[in-house]
């Protein structure tokens, strides 16, 4: 719907590629907007490989965008400096591919768009296998160019981009996607030719599978019953030591002889390795408070004689006497 033409910009002064509509659609609205539309697309596509678009408008009814000029020659007349060359050929076509992917992923879409250079039209014959020229292109890229061209859309690349992609793993040496319909189409297909070696293969591959998902199992169960028990062991261990703590309590408040030896006895033994902050300042605030209390000791009366008085302190600091007056032994 449009025609090129070289041209030669004022302000700045330059080479364009200046394109118009073709006079015998400027009166069909629809491909006006079309033509608009074309414009505005790809001057929002920014890729080193999609010549960028200048300027955009409509002179005397007739709409035009200006791009820039592409002086290298045509693919045609550069192609013997590409001859054999078939990482310099892997490297443009990936450019290119990588150039159209950008356009699609944006929604630009050129029903004149191709990959003259690895990329042929379809006939009814199919075309001759690239291992027939010589010299033979890399056998990984043929694997790129075939399934490139493949007949059935499937088995084609989804899209530029795909093809950029596998042309780039062709040049850094790597294991290409087309190659043979990539590793499981490989495993597939030698499956197919091995049947009973493959059936063995994948039950061995099943047992291992199963014994390895059993044993994970086990040690998981053998893992939580120790923790289980563990948890089951501190927290009797815990009671324990607050036990010892309460008989200590008691025999402090209780005021028996020798409650205070006693009562330390059982704070020392409360304690244990790494007890918590407050067992520790529980323990600590029972031996203050039974350190606090005087301590009481049985003690035997001497015999006293006749008529004299005898005092004691009785528990609970009470005083007590006695007026002896006869011997009773």
């Amino acid at each position: 719907m449009g025609i090129v033409y070289a041209a030669e910009q004022v302000e700045p002064r330059r080479r364009v590629a200046l394109k118009i509509l073709l006079p015998r659609w400027v009166e069909n609205s629809g491909v006006r907007e079309r033509f608009r539309r074309e414009a505005q697309a790809m001057a929002g596509l920014e890729h080193e490989a999609i010549l960028p678009v200048y300027a955009v408008g409509e002179t005397d009814g007739l709409p035009w965008f200006t791009m820039k000029l592409a002086t290298g020659g045509s693919l045609a007349q550069r192609g013997p400096e590409f001859a054999c060359q078939w990482a310099k050929v892997a490297e443009l076509v990936a450019r290119l591919a990588d150039a159209l992917g950008h356009a699609h992923e944006r929604g630009v879409l050129h029903r004149d768009e191709h990959l003259p250079a690895l990329l042929r039209r379809m006939s009814d014959e199919p075309p001759r296998p690239l291992g027939d020229f010589t010299p033979a292109p890399p056998r990984d890229l043929r694997a790129i160019c075939e399934k490139a061209m493949a007949r059935e859309p499937e088995h084609r690349y989804a899209t530029a981009r795909g093809l950029a992609d596998d042309l780039g793993r062709f040049l850094r040496g790597e294991l290409v996607h087309a190659r043979e319909g990539g590793p499981t189409a490989l495993v597939a297909r030698w499956c197919r030719r091995h049947p009973a070696v493959a059936s063995l293969l994948a039950l061995v591959f099943v047992l291992t599978t199963a014994l390895a998902v059993g044993s994970t199992v086990a040690a998981m169960t053998i893992r939580r019953a120790e923790q289980v028990a563990v948890a089951a062991r501190d927290r009797a261990e815990a009671s324990l030591r607050q036990s010892r703590l309460a008989e200590a309590e008691g025999l402090r408040r209780a005021r028996q002889p020798r409650f205070r030896q006693q009562a330390l006895e059982r704070v020392l033994s409360a304690g244990a390795p790494g007890e918590s902050a407050e067992m520790r300042v529980d323990r600590r605030s029972e031996a203050i408070a039974a350190l606090a209390l005087p301590a009481m000791h049985p003690w035997p009366l001497p015999v006293a004689p006749l008529g004299c008085t005898l005092a004691a302190m009785a528990q609970g600091h009470g005083f007590i006497a006695w007026h002896v007056t006869r011997g009773d032994g």
